[in-house]
């Protein structure tokens, strides 16, 4: 039982982690920070 909890806390935690890359992503792609810092 705990070790099926901690699975779907695992997944949870997966998930969550790949919805704020895909934002991080977009928000990176449609902002001109970028472009502002030295390269």
């Amino acid at each position: 039982m705990q070790h099926t909890r901690s699975k779907m806390g695992n997944q949870k935690l997966g998930l969550l982690l790949m919805i704020f890359i895909m934002y991080f992503q977009i928000f990176a792609a449609s902002s001109p920070i970028e472009k502002d810092l030295p390269s």
